[in-house]
């Protein structure tokens, strides 16, 4: 019977799943694999100490597969926003002493799984393809939540800690919270600890044969307070503040206020606004009793984004300014507001949908606002040049033929606001064309119109 059964050992196959090791078995005794213990064969019996070895030869030449299994960890990655976000197509690394051991990725559930791991010690790291996207959630909300945190009015943990220590000092402070505003406003376009955020563990003890499970979380840096969703495109869109009067403009700094469309206790502003072209932001003014010390922005082109928050919420209404926009230039129209704003309170609970208002900007130093007509047009007698002026200035009026030869000049120094009517006597000129050359200038600013009219007989 003995006989029998070694024969039957020596050409049996029992399927084996593990890291690939071999070792030379004889008809007893002990036999270490190394890196994953010993095995014993005795009376054809086979015997593993621990997991993940793979197949045995013995001094015959027969090659034996068996099957041993390792321990098994799964795991479940999401977002920790309100609505567990699967984190998909992530690639989750298990690592030993630093290096790499195995890899997978997350399903479109979010969830990873590893088999056959030997007994140790092992870290867990994440990589994602998937951008930053804090757009549109990490902004001034997120920022005062960390000042407050630094204050002892709010508690940070786990992976929100995480994610609001953007530069990796184990404490969430003032840097922080400007690093998040900076990057909100586009000042900055990275943190120094990369975009994601997750709470895998960092010294996880695995044993022989274990079946473990794991639940993770992660976030963008900054988003303390869990506001986005991965894989959302978030597309800007502008839409038209309520446009109520209009602010009539010709200084050389020019302060259009914006209003906030209701009653609010504020705490934290983002606001992603669109301004006529032709303008440059000088400054900022946060309404009535907010401080500015926390306030900054960033211009590019049309777009203007601004960040302000404080732990003394001020009281807006729609007859008190929420700001005020400090500008330059000859710009002159509407403000449009983007979908990245967010009013917030004092504990940094966002108002959710909200409007504003800002009247709309009429600036007389725009070239717009500087008008010229001849009339009639053409004429057998004389004519007459109707100037709209935006502002008092000193106009000159040239009149030259096609040949270039000056026909009539004047100059009219001090000319008020409003139009201004200019007669040429040209009833005696002889027939053609003539050219009208105007100039306006009024301190820095300066325009000019050349304007032509036909003269026959």
């Amino acid at each position: 019977m003995r006989k029998t059964l070694c024969s039957a050992l020596f050409f049996a196959a029992i399927s084996l799943q593990a890291i690939a090791q071999s070792a030379i078995l004889s008809s007893g005794g002990d036999v270490a694999v190394a890196g994953y213990g010993s095995m014993s064969f005795s009376n054809a019996q086979l015997s593993v100490e621990q997991t993940s070895i793979s197949t045995g030869r013995i001094s015959h030449g027969v090659q034996i597969p068996v099957e041993i299994y390792g321990a098994r960890l799964a795991g479940l990655l999401r977002y920790a926003n309100t609505a567990r976000t699967p984190m998909t197509n992530t690639r989750i690394n298990l690592l030993s002493n630093g290096q790499l051991v195995d890899t997978t990725r997350t399903d479109v559930t979010g969830a990873y799984l590893f088999s056959g791991i030997p007994q140790g010690t092992y870290q867990m790291t994440a990589t994602t393809n998937k951008p930053w996207g804090g757009l549109g959630a990490v902004n001034s909300s997120d920022a005062l939540i960390m000042k407050r945190h630094f204050n002892v009015m709010t508690t940070l943990t786990g992976i929100n800690f995480l994610a609001g220590d953007i530069n990796g000092t184990n404490i969430i402070n003032g840097t922080d919270a400007l690093l998040t505003h900076r990057r909100y406003v586009g000042e900055d376009n990275s943190f120094p600890l990369g975009d994601w955020a997750y709470d895998l563990p960092s010294n996880k003890q695995i044993n022989s044969g274990q079946e473990l499970q794991e639940s993770n979380l992660a976030l963008v840096y900054g988003d303390v307070n869990g506001t986005y969703t991965p894989d959302i495109n978030l597309r800007q869109q502008w839409r038209n503040l309520d446009n109520k009067g209009t602010l009539q403009a010709s200084n050389t700094i020019i302060e259009w206020p914006v209003y906030a469309q209701g009653a609010y206790d504020l705490g934290a502003v983002s606001l992603d606004l669109q301004i006529p072209e032709g303008l440059s932001v000088q400054g900022i003014r946060m309404g009535e009793g907010a401080s500015n010390a926390d306030l900054i922005f960033k211009q590019e082109g049309r777009q203007l984004r601004l960040g302000w928050y404080s732990l003394d919420a001020f009281q807006v209404s729609a007859v008190k300014p929420l700001l005020v926009l400090q500008l330059t230039g000859n710009g002159e129209g509407e403000l449009s507001m983007g979908k990245y704003s967010e009013l917030a309170d004092a504990w940094a609970v966002s108002y959710g949908e909200f409007m504003l208002s800002a009247p709309r900007l009429h600036n007389r130093n725009n070239p717009s606002s500087w008008q010229a007509v001849v009339y009639p047009n053409p004429t057998n007698a004389n004519t007459s040049v109707s100037v709209l002026l935006p502002s008092s200035g000193d106009l000159s009026a040239t009149v030259t033929d096609l040949s270039g030869r000056v026909v009539s000049q004047a100059t009219y120094f001090f000319a008020t606001s409003g139009t201004q009517e200019i007669n040429l006597e040209s009833a005696g000129w002889a027939e053609g064309q003539y050219h009208v050359s105007l100039n306006f200038v009024n301190g820095n600013q300066e325009f000019s119109s050349r304007l032509k009219f036909n003269k026959i007989k």
